[in-house]
């Protein structure tokens, strides 16, 4: 029997049976066949254009839709299915419309409510979203990606009770859902704060689809906050292979190996890294790639990829030019206000703020601040919000109510940051500072807190932020610290009784392999020295003593330092180093303002960046030019001849320990004073309509 004799109907039949095993190109040439022959049956029409959608050819499906809804408008699919395509094209309110026709002639389906939903969404009118999900899942009580869904929007509210109650809904319906755990996992570590039980979860959904590609990444990065690092990176390398593009993947990679001294494949990955950046794919967050690089371009680029990717548009303007108060409003944001860094060198300055032209807010972005040093940070506050579980929306509405002066953003990249609650501009006066040595390049940012050494005027380029030049070192320190009498032997702490003792008691991560081939030359050419390092992991001193016999030092000559409970048994144990060997590209921070408070002298490498030039601003503040150097054969002569003639060294000791009793660089009342100083002018200039400028205090 020929095609000329077969009835079109079986035609039809035999092109939807095809449309129905997902035979879609066939299916599609006989319908279209059928239409050319029989123009007006409309139905082809619909069928085509619901089969164009499927094979995402949105803007064809359109088409076919339309018309056949002109000829019939009783078919509540047909205004579901143009509502989708619609939807696809981007033109949402056109969407919402024809929803709403389908609904209206077809109250009782859930499929429509459930992408009625889905556009609501998408339009941020979470409370819409929330009924329309709700209803689909009345009319579907299965609906397991309806509960999904509206977990999502809970946690975006920050409804997270409710949110891990639909995503648990979700996973007791269709118990191979892997999405539903993976969504738990975000919730536990973005939100909750539970790692342990975020790591639970991303396994559940590996275990359920070992090709969930971004369990794998997330994985990772939980695996890396709680120190297991070796797990960490199997599945951040798992993560490259199924997605090579996942945004930051690289970056965190680095770090991750960079944590545990493994500098296996380190050129390829910072290859990797600075090819993508190169072509604005955000393969790295800026903070890694603080320790691995020089140059200020690659930081500039890293940060403006890392903003415009991962940050809204600036959202609004300050609602209104604030009035002029008889004090100024500042608040502090941070997510370390705590026994962190950040807060143990910031509570002195909070301490000795001016409470009678001040108004001190603080604003904690993390739950977990009652330690001791939180408890002391938060006294320091007229006012403190823990804002831990507050949308970064409600955070702007609290504190446009509270209209606040100066917002200060403690954290720029670091972990734990909330960077995007600044674009709904918080404050009209917005400052970088402390947190992240570097520029933000987010344009709500007005400020960044700097020094004439950090920041010189021929960087002023690298910074979207206008420069505020303290007129010295722009790090604060606690000078209520004590030093503990606690009696340390050399025996306890590893050390040879006659040994020269070079330290690094930097982080881990910070410890380039540029800058451990220094130090091993340095020990190479100095008889009877050892190197004092910190030890964060095990992981990083088995790699760093392979590291050194492969260079030719005998392992043992390196030796580490266990954490201590108290920072003042710490600091009490500088007095048995002989010289801190400073970290590059990633100077001391805090650890080396450590090290200079306890008399112990530090040799720098000053480069280009912020971060490469924080020890010079330290030897410059206190008066000790002669420890920076400005190349890497410098930096190696001086601590050798330091290493061979320790009776030089002596004289740069007692320098030291006449200049931090005299030096500006531990005198917190004047820091306090200069900084008070720069914010007083910011504000003065804000309130005359003086455009936003660099200034210097």
């Amino acid at each position: 029997m020929n095609q000329q004799t077969i009835n079109p109907q079986q035609i039809l039949a035999t092109a939807i049976r095809h449309h129905e095993l997902g035979e879609l190109d066939l299916a599609l040439k006989i319908y279209k066949q059928l239409l050319s022959k029989y123009p007006k049956n409309i139905d082809l029409l619909f069928l085509i254009g619901t089969l164009e959608c499927q094979k995402a050819n949105f803007f064809e499906g359109s088409k076919y839709l339309s018309k056949y809804i002109k000829s019939n408008k009783q078919n509540p699919d047909a205004y579901n299915n143009y509502a989708n395509a619609l939807k696809e094209l981007g033109r949402d309110s056109d969407a919402l419309i024809n929803y709403k026709i389908s609904l209206s002639l077809n109250p009782q389906d859930p499929e429509t409510y459930f992408n009625l939903a889905d556009v609501y969404s998408r339009k941020e009118n979470y409370n819409l979203a929330i009924e329309n999900y709700q209803n689909a899942i009345q009319l579907n009580p299965q609906s397991f990606e309806a509960f999904n869904n509206l977990g999502l929007i809970y946690e975006k509210i920050g409804q997270y009770e409710d949110a891990s109650n639909c995503f648990v809904k979700a996973a007791e319906i269709n118990e191979n859902f892997a999405p539903a755990y993976f969504n738990l996992g975000n919730l536990s570590f973005n939100k909750l704060e539970l790692p342990e039980k975020a790591a639970f979860f991303y396994e559940k959904s590996i275990d359920i689809d070992p090709q969930f590609i971004k369990s794998y990444y997330r994985l990772g990065m939980v695996l890396s906050i709680l120190k297991v690092y070796d797990r960490a990176i199997s599945n951040y390398e798992k993560s490259a292979i199924l997605e090579e593009n996942a945004d930051h993947l690289w970056g965190n990679l680095l770090f991750t190996k960079m944590s545990i001294c493994s500098w296996s494949n380190f050129s390829e990955i910072t290859s990797t890294i600075n090819e993508k950046l190169s072509h604005n794919i955000p393969a790295s967050q800026p903070f890694p790639l603080l320790s691995t690089v020089d140059s200020n371009e690659v930081v500039k680029k890293s940060s403006e990829v890392f903003s415009r990717k991962t940050f809204t548009k600036a959202q609004l303007l300050y609602p209104k030019k604030p009035h002029k108060k008889n004090k100024i409003r500042i608040a502090y944001f941070s997510s370390d206000l705590k026994n962190h860094a950040v807060g143990m060198a910031i509570v002195k300055l909070l301490e000795l703020h001016d409470h009678s032209i001040f108004d001190i807010y603080g604003f904690s972005f993390s739950k977990n601040n009652n330690d001791d040093m939180g408890n002391r940070i938060a006294k320091t506050f007229d006012h403190f919000n823990d804002i831990s579980e507050l949308t970064d929306e409600n955070v702007a509405e609290l504190c446009h109510k509270l209209d606040l002066d100066i917002a200060i953003n403690l954290n720029g990249f670091t972990s734990g940051h909330r960077t995007n609650i600044f674009s709904f501009r918080v404050a009209p006066i917005q400052i970088n500072y402390l947190g992240y040595p570097g520029s933000l390049m987010a344009p709500y940012f007005d400020y960044i807190i700097a020094d004439p050494i950090v920041v010189p005027q021929e960087n002023f380029q690298f910074f979207s932020e206008k420069i505020v030049t303290l007129p010295n070192s722009y790090h604060p320190y606690d000078t209520d610290r004590m030093i503990s009498d606690r009696k340390f032997n050399r025996t306890e702490l590893g050390l040879p009784e006659d040994a020269f003792v070079f330290c690094a008691f930097n982080q881990n991560y910070k410890i380039h392999p540029k800058i451990f081939n220094s130090w091993m030359r340095i020990l190479q050419a100095v008889d009877h020295s050892v190197l004092w390092l910190f030890e964060d992991n095990k992981w990083a001193s088995d790699n760093l003593k392979n590291e050194a016999k492969i260079r030719g030092i005998n392992p043992d000559r390196l030796v580490f330092l266990k954490r201590l409970p108290l920072i003042s048994d710490h600091l009490a144990r500088h007095q048995f180093g002989d010289l801190f060997l400073d970290c590059y590209p990633y100077n001391a921070h805090s650890t080396g303002l450590d090290a200079l408070y306890s008399g112990l002298p530090v040799l720098t490498l000053k480069g280009s960046t912020f971060p490469s030039r924080v020890g010079a601003s330290f030897l410059t503040t206190i008066g000790l030019p002669e420890l920076i150097t400005s190349n890497i054969d410098d930096y190696e002569k001086l601590a050798i001849e330091f290493g061979n003639n320790p009776d030089h060294l002596k004289l740069i000791k007692e320098k030291l320990n006449y200049q931090k009793l005299n030096s500006p660089l531990f005198n917190m009342a004047s820091y306090t004073k200069n900084f008070e100083n720069a914010l007083e002018l910011i504000y003065e200039n804000y309130h005359k309509g003086i455009k936003v400028n660099n200034l210097t205090i």
